[in-house]
C-alpha cells in the first residue's frame, strides 16, 4: 500500500527543492509533462530511515518526525538508490548538508525571479502541451474541445484564431514567475526547470512549414534539428521548434529568415557546461509588443 504523506510537507519540500534533484552533480527536473515521461518521477528519500534495519536508522529519532519534511530530501530515482546503497558514505549529516545546499541554491536563483508582463503583438509559437500543463497549475480552465486532436496549429484554419485567442487571454494574465534570460546565463547550472522570459535576436535554422504535420525526430545534431538559438557571453542557449506548434505560414516565414527578434518563454531543459551550451524548452514566441501596437 502506498504511504501517504503530510500533503502540506511534501508541497513544501517540492517547493524548497524547487522540484528538483536535491544531488548537486544531479539536479534531474522531477516533475515531466507528458511528452518528457510519465509525469512526478520524485523519490522523498528518508534521512534517518523509517525501519529499524533500514540505511541510517537512528532508535533515538523521534518517530513523529520520521514522515515530515525535516526528515525528508528530494532524489531523483538514480539518486535515492546511491544513497540508500552506501549509507556509510551518505550519512544522516552529509545528506541535511546537501538538501541545505541545494536549497540556499533554489533560494539564490529564486530571489532573482520577478513576475512576467505578457510582451508580444504576435504569437508564432504555441507549445500547446506545455502550456496546457502550465495553465492547468495556475487554474486556469481550458477550451478542451478546441485542441483536442491537433495535428499542427498551421492547419486549423480558422479553428487557429480561436486557439491563439485562448492563450493570449491566459498568457495576458497569469501570474508566472520568470527568470530573465541573461540572468538564467549567469547561473546556469542553477536554472535547470526554471522558466526565463527572453526579447532578443535569435538565429533560426532548419525551421520548415512541410514537417508541420510529421512528428518531430531530434538527432542531437544542431546542423539538422529545427532550432533557434542566440549567443549570450560565452554561452549559446538553443530552443528546438516542433513546426507542429507554428502558428501561420507568416510565422513560418519569420523561422525560416535567419535573424529575427523573438520574445516569450522558455523552460531551461539541460545544461551542458562543458561546451557552454543551455537547451531550452519554448512555451510561447511571438514577435514582441512596440508603442506602435494598436495604431492602425
Amino acid at each position: 500500500m502506498k504511504r501517504k504523506y503530510p500533503s502540506a510537507d511534501v508541497k513544501r519540500l517540492y517547493g524548497r527543492a524547487a522540484g528538483k534533484c536535491s544531488f548537486p552533480t544531479c539536479n534531474r527536473e522531477l516533475v515531466l509533462s507528458d511528452d518528457d515521461g510519465p509525469g512526478q518521477i520524485g523519490k522523498i528519500a528518508h534521512i534517518i530511515a523509517r525501519g529499524e534495519n533500514g540505511p541510517r536508522a537512528d532508535a533515538a529519532y523521534p518517530p513523529d518526525k520520521i514522515d515530515t519534511y525535516e526528515n525528508w530530501i528530494l532524489l531523483c530515482p538514480t539518486c535515492h538508490d546511491i544513497v540508500d546503497n552506501d549509507p556509510g558514505k551518505y550519512t544522516a549529516e552529509v545528506l541535511r548538508n546537501i538538501k541545505k545546499e541545494h536549497e540556499l541554491r533554489v533560494d539564490s536563483i529564486t530571489e532573482k525571479c520577478k513576475p512576467w508582463t505578457y510582451n508580444l503583438s504576435t504569437l508564432f509559437y504555441l507549445n500547446i502541451p506545455r502550456l496546457a500543463m502550465l495553465s492547468g497549475m495556475r487554474g486556469y480552465a481550458l477550451d478542451e474541445k478546441s485542441l483536442a486532436g491537433i495535428k499542427s496549429l498551421h492547419s486549423l484554419g480558422i479553428e487557429l484564431a480561436r486557439v491563439m485567442v485562448q492563450f493570449q487571454r491566459i498568457l495576458s494574465t497569469i501570474d508566472q514567475n520568470v527568470l530573465e534570460i541573461e540572468a538564467a546565463v549567469d547561473y546556469a547550472e542553477e536554472s535547470l526547470g526554471h522558466i526565463v522570459a527572453f526579447e532578443r535576436a535569435f538565429r533560426t535554422k532548419n525551421i520548415r512549414m512541410d514537417d508541420a504535420e510529421k512528428p518531430l525526430k531530434i538527432a542531437g545534431d544542431l546542423k539538422k534539428d529545427p532550432h533557434i538559438y542566440c549567443k549570450i557571453a560565452e554561452w549559446k542557449v538553443v530552443m528546438t521548434i516542433d513546426p507542429k506548434w507554428v502558428t501561420t505560414s507568416t510565422a513560418f516565414d519569420q523561422f525560416g529568415s535567419r535573424q529575427s527578434v523573438f520574445a516569450g518563454l522558455a523552460m531551461i531543459k539541460s545544461v551542458d557546461g562543458k561546451n557552454k551550451l543551455i537547451f531550452a524548452t519554448p512555451l510561447v514566441v511571438g514577435l514582441p509588443s512596440s508603442e506602435f501596437d494598436g495604431l492602425f
